[in-house]
């Protein structure tokens, strides 16, 4: 990963360097997520002026979107979708324009004998992507003839993109359609530029960055049968956990798709070392215990910010006590595919059909059902998003624990539940620059130096999960760059998945994150109409843990949530980070 982006050529020098005074504004207003209307009012001029301009300084940057005049200011790649012109065009007035930390995987298909693939492997191939696709979070491009490539993280980013994109990438080797041919692959991981709506999600309209280009380069470079990936795509494997090492191919690109050299389970939390919780730990044991003896089950609460750890105590717990449990159930609170209700319906179901439409009743059936048949846990992550029928499940589960030998365990950043009686109530704050050094040292086995350490304690401020990620990636390539806070990829990939997953309106987390610090009038005063409602806005932010209200003033909670966001909702001057594969 480099601090520094690439050097323009010398013809976009010179394209860029031909705008007049007037369009330099305006390009300064576009790269900053400013819609003709926004550049209207801003400037003082009118909107047909302002379309008059917008379409001259297309014509000299030789760009056809806002997303490609955007990514060649940057330094990125804009060329890079050009063979998918369909999908690049002007966004819609209530979008915004952010960098997206992204993965893609290309893949083609070449004849039996070796050579191009006819129409029908290509439509082969493009069905049996499309279908694995529509499993996932993900944007397929086809490329009739060429191609097919799959955008991850457009839409939402996940923590694990890159994985499910290796693992659909081998699920289409091994299939056995006749007319496929042999796939060859590449997985490229980068970021590019697109248009979102205000409170996420993609709008489908602009894309641009050249992650894509190097994608279908590695694609075409690959042996049949196999798989090329850049370096970024392969340190983002590393850090979700799959052990590349024993691989040996962290420094080969090439992985061979039909020798099952491998095997995907379902994406794990990477192993968090227990570092400074074992007051914690030892809280819900004492809590267990004391239900235990007195024959009932237990209800416990574990709250603080994002990357405090709850989820890695509540996992320690979890595996603590596992062997006294008859049955468990995991799941994630306001998700459709981890579905709290369908789990407990399931619970106890031994055979036939699960209910059509399952509701309270069949949750309290399933569960009454395990019941009898022994100790059941029950661990629901993500709490604060519940649901209102989420909600009253969770003070089932609390109302049959004090009477049935039940473990609920609930971890979230901030819950209100009234009603219930908690065994164990954990508010898990900021830990000591002592105790994240030793969790930096913990998890790098001592392999950084003590300064490098201390760096990357100051950077974390408290918060285990940024230090784990920032030392992860320091053992890989140097990514601190002279104390400079420049996120490495899988951390703004792990910011944006909880940004992406709270729906926060991204108008306010840019002029939040480009102000740094700024009193409740003044936001208010800047914050347009057509933004809806600013109080409401900053209330779920702050509730999400993202920002912060103190003194009358607004500020982003935490520093290295600053320095991501200003650089990807393009706050600030151009990105901050490189675009060639060592991201």
């Amino acid at each position: 990963m480099s601090a520094r982006p690439p050097t323009p050529s010398p013809a976009d020098q010179a394209d860029q360097g031909d705008l007049t005074l007037r369009q330099q504004e305006i390009l300064a207003l576009v790269r900053a997520g400013k819609g003709n209307k926004d550049i209207a009012n801003e400037l003082g001029i009118g909107l047909g002026t302002v379309k008059q301009h917008v379409v001259a300084l297309f014509r000299k940057l030789n760009v056809a979107s806002r997303a490609e005049a955007i990514s060649r200011s940057t330094g990125l790649d804009w060329q890079a979708h050009r063979g998918s012109a369909a999908i690049l065009s002007m966004p819609a007035d209530d979008s915004l324009i952010e960098l997206r930390p992204t993965c893609i995987l290309s893949v083609g298909a070449t004849a039996a004998d070796g050579g191009p693939a006819g129409d029908q492997a290509w439509r082969a191939l493009n069905r049996t992507l499309s279908a694995l696709a529509a499993e996932h979070d993900c944007t397929v491009v086809a490329l009739p003839g060429i191609g097919i490539d799959v955008l991850f993280g457009l839409h939402r980013v996940g923590e694990h993109d890159v994985r499910t994109a290796l693992a659909m990438a081998q699920a289409v080797a091994l299939q056995t359609d006749p007319g496929f041919g042999c796939v060859r692959a590449g997985l490229a991981s980068g970021f590019l530029v697109a248009s979102m709506h205000r409170h996420g999600g993609w709008t489908g309209e602009s894309v641009a960055g050249h992650a894509i280009a190097r994608a279908r380069d590695l694609r075409d470079g690959a042996a049949p049968g196999t798989l090329r990936t850049d370096t970024a795509a392969r340190r983002l494997l590393a850090f979700t956990g799959m052990d590349v090492n024993s691989l040996a191919w962290l420094t080969d690109d090439s992985l061979g798709l039909t020798r099952r050299p491998f095997k995907m389970p379902p994406p794990p939390r990477p192993a968090r070392p227990l570092v400074n919780r074992i007051d914690e730990l030892l809280a819900l044991r004492d809590a267990y215990d004391a239900a235990k003896a007195a024959g009932t089950g237990m209800t416990a609460l574990v709250e603080g910010e994002a990357g405090m750890g709850k989820s890695a105590l509540c996992e320690a717990f979890v595996a603590a006590i596992s062997a006294d449990m008859g049955t468990r159930l995991t799941c994630r609170a306001g998700t459709e595919n981890d579905s709290l209700l369908e789990g407990l319906v399931a619970l106890g179901r031994r055979k036939g059909r699960p209910p059509s439409n399952p509701g309270l009743d069949d949750a309290r059936q399933g569960l009454e059902r395990a019941l009898a048949a022994g100790p059941v846990l029950v661990f629901i992550d993500d709490s604060q998003r519940a649901t209102a029928l989420e909600a009253e499940l969770i003070a089932l589960l609390a109302e049959t624990a004090t009477r049935a030998p039940l473990v609920v365990l609930i971890a979230a950043r901030r819950l209100r539940l009234e009603g219930v009686n908690w065994s164990a109530r954990l508010r898990m704050t900021r830990l000591a620059h002592d105790e994240i050094a030793a969790i930096v040292a913990a998890e790098t086995a001592d392999r950084l130096s003590p300064a490098t350490r201390q760096q990357i304690a100051d950077l974390a401020e408290g918060v285990p999960l940024f230090a784990v990620e920032l030392a992860r990636s320091e053992l890989m390539s140097s990514g601190l760059h002279d104390g400079a806070p420049t996120p490495p990829m899988s951390l703004v990939t792990l910011v944006l998945s909880r940004i992406d997953s709270l729906g926060l309106h991204r108008g306010l987390l840019r002029l939040v994150s480009r102000a740094e610090d700024v009193t409740v009038e003044r936001l208010k005063s800047l914050w347009p109409a057509e933004y809806g409602d600013c109080d409401h806005e900053v209330k779920r932010a702050v509730e999400g843990g993202v920002l912060k209200v103190e003194a009358g003033r607004v500020a982003i909670r935490h520093p290295l949530v600053r320095e991501v966001l200003k650089a990807v909702l393009l706050a600030g001057r151009g990105a901050p980070w490189a675009e060639n594969g060592e991201s």
